[in-house]
């Protein structure tokens, strides 16, 4: 009752409702959802409900159409990381749109179910964290690179937080997965300025800084290393340090210090020599990584100056520095069609690489521990997997004229680490039209009918074929023949439906089971049932419809059979379910006959100071263009020309120097890739 909502008191922690009830967030009148919102003393920040009807499947929990929407909703905020509530109920409205092409249930949910609340409003999908954001306490007027860290409770960083500056400047950026930011300011001003924090399920975070225009002033600028930090690396670790203040600075030792445990500094002291204004030194030190450092473990380091006679100590700069290491993994197997005895076929593996580090010279070998199936190429070579991105390469393999149907063909992949997978054969799953022979068991009303098809002629009909309605309380099943299921499978089927609507205090629903008999146990995959009290046309789909439903969570091999049951209640009825082209397949990837001229990837590491992987791909296929990159500086003058590149994917590794050999300065330059009439642009920056 709206009373009730009324007297809520959730104080300062406040939720959002999604309801399926009727009649919930009926604007035009005084409804629940409104009071909900405005509850003086704590309700809710967002109300999602129904203006009118919320549909329900009675017996069914979660089939409903309101449940599918709801459903769809927190999938999209909690699954597709679609925070913004607006956004996360378009998208869920979004998916059911197909359906709702006509005035039928999914149409009226589209329409009238709506929020109350801000659709900009970010909502927090787990228990919010306070963050440590470390700075420095002032920096000087003008130009200034201006490092912040971003810490959880723990100490452990926090990637993807929004960190702005705003005084009479602003800038902005996202923290990287060591969870630190630089911004580039350039203030105009003396005084204060303000530092935000934000974030996905963060508590924001502000904090002051104090800018002066006096005196020198020393100040990280940037860092690098010679190469990745993988574990057991001992390795050589750059700094920048720019005087950013007015007058020339003071000769300085600084030193290089940690606390991490799994880094040790064997060479942690240097030297500033007095620095003009605006003018920088690169001083270098050498640190020693554990074995036992893990991918992604972050190295938290402090730049300091000690004391020193008239000057007090500083700290110059803290910055981070994380561990990398490929990670790679087998993520997915595909073949190029069906299989039999005594054919040959394609196998199609895909390799991730979930680590932050370059995986260079990747070996891969495969091959099969069954004699009923043979490889006839065992060895692939791929040069780079950049972090976060997947590579398919693909396999020919042979079948023995004596292998048995079904056969699950064990297979090893060996590319540093060692998986296994399986090859089926003799999996054909089913397809059928209904318009042969009949092997389909069917009770109740199931029957095969020439009435209404979607392929030639015929379908099968749960109804009676001379009044064209069913009847009441029935429970009649439509069961496949037994087959054999492959990897990657889809269930695909034609349908078209026309239901009673449900009348007041109807006990259950009318309505379409749709599952798969696996061995004893059985996966229910979808209800569509009857909606509420409206006329049949609302609950019917007056023209053939396909639905989809992935059963790759089935293993290949397995022996199943598809269920479809209708149940009906004890009042009115409808025309009737009619099936049609029936087919569960699995997803082949076709051997491609062409392939894009080109594909240019982003360099790594970017930024760098001694060398880089460019990385891109050409075709290699019919006739190809040539292909040039060429590296271009800010004035787009041609710095360094690689010609002739050849197929496949072949990286170019720069070490930063023109075509004369000489080194380039450190700055933001551009590489462009060049094949036929395509070509390519993307951005990488040195640093000096």
């Amino acid at each position: 009752m709206n009373w009730d909502m009324d007297g809520l008191t959730n104080g300062d922690k406040l939720g959002i409702l999604f309801s399926i009830g009727c009649w919930t967030a009926a604007l035009d009148y005084d409804c629940i959802g409104e009071h909900f919102v405005n509850a003086l003393d704590g309700g809710g920040v967002a109300y999602i409900g129904n203006s009118r009807y919320g549909w329900g499947s009675p017996g069914n929990p979660g089939y409903g159409y309101s449940d599918i929407f709801d459903n769809k909703f927190f999938e999209a905020l909690f699954v597709d990381s679609l925070v913004n509530i607006g956004t996360a109920l378009a998208s869920s409205k979004a998916y059911y749109t197909p359906l709702a092409g006509y005035g039928n249930v999914y149409r009226w949910c589209e329409y009238q179910l709506n929020l109350l609340g801000d659709p900009e409003m970010p909502v927090w999908t787990d228990t919010p964290m306070e963050v440590a954001v470390a700075f420095p306490d002032s920096i000087p007027l003008g130009e200034f690179q201006l490092y912040i860290n971003v810490l959880s409770a723990d100490g452990s960083p926090v990637e993807g937080a929004m960190v702005t500056f705003s005084g009479a400047d602003y800038e902005r950026d996202i923290t990287n997965p060591s969870g630190e930011v630089v911004l580039s300011l350039s203030t105009q001003s003396p005084g204060w300025a303000y530092i935000t924090t934000t974030g996905m399920n963060l508590l924001p975070h502000e904090d002051s800084v104090l800018i002066y225009e006096d005196g020198a002033h020393l100040s990280l600028y940037s860092h690098y290393t010679d190469g990745e930090l993988n574990p057991g690396d001992t390795a050589n670790l750059f700094c920048i340090v720019k005087n950013y203040g007015g007058t020339a600075s003071d000769l300085r030792e600084v030193e290089l210090t940690t606390d991490d445990t799994l880094t040790s500094v064997i060479d942690g002291t240097d030297t500033i020599p007095q620095i003009p204004p605006s003018g920088t030194d690169t001083l270098g030190f050498g640190i020693v990584i554990s074995e036992n450092a893990a991918n992604g473990h972050i190295i938290r380091f402090s730049l300091v100056a000690p004391p020193k006679a008239g000057l007090l100590p500083s700290c110059i700069g803290e910055f981070a520095e994380m561990v990398k290491t490929p990670i790679l993994t087998l993520t997915d197997v595909h073949k190029d069609g069906p299989v039999t005895p005594g054919d040959s076929g394609v196998v199609f593996l895909t390799l991730e690489n979930a680590g932050y580090g370059m995986a260079g010279d990747v070996t891969i070998g495969v091959s099969s521990v069954d004699d009923l199936l043979q490889f006839i190429q065992s060895g692939a070579h791929i040069d780079s997997i950049t972090p976060g991105s997947s590579v398919t390469v693909s396999f020919e393999f042979a079948v023995t004229f004596d292998c048995p149907t079904p056969h699950l063909a064990p297979c090893v992949l060996d590319f540093g680490p060692v998986d296994t997978f399986f090859v089926a054969i003799g999996c054909p799953g089913i397809s059928d039209d209904f318009e042969g022979d009949n092997t389909w068991y069917s009770s109740g009303n199931w029957h095969i009918d020439e009435d209404r098809s979607h392929s030639p002629s015929r379908s099968f009909y749960c109804g009676d074929s001379l009044i064209r309605e069913y009847g009441v309380n029935v429970c009649d099943s439509l069961v496949s023949p037994l087959f054999c299921i492959d990897e990657n499978s889809t269930l695909s089927f034609w349908h078209w439906f026309n239901m009673a609507g449900l009348e007041d205090l109807d006990p259950g629903c009318d309505g379409l089971y749709i599952g798969v008999i696996d061995s004893s146990e059985f996966h229910l995959l979808d209800f569509i049932g009857s909606g509420g009290a409206l006329d049949s046309m609302y609950n019917s789909c007056p023209f053939w419809h396909r639905s989809t439903y992935d059963l790759s969570f089935i293993p290949a091999g397995r022996v199943v059979k598809i269920l479809f049951k209708f149940i009906s209640n004890n009042s009115r009825c409808g025309e009737g379910w009619y099936i049609d082209d029936v087919s569960v397949q699995p997803t082949y990837l076709a051997v491609e006959e062409e392939e894009p001229e080109f594909v240019l990837f982003q360099n790594f590491p970017n930024p760098f100071n001694t060398k880089t992987v460019i990385g891109y791909r050409l075709s290699v296929f019919g006739e190809r263009s040539p292909a040039t990159l060429s590296i271009y500086d800010v004035s787009g003058r041609e710095v360094r020309v690689f010609e002739h590149l050849a197929c496949e994917t072949s990286p170019i590794i720069w070490d930063g120097r023109d075509d004369k050999g000489k080194l380039v300065p450190g700055g933001v330059y551009f590489y462009r890739l060049e094949a036929g009439r395509s070509n390519d642009t993307k951005k990488l920056i040195i640093l000096r």
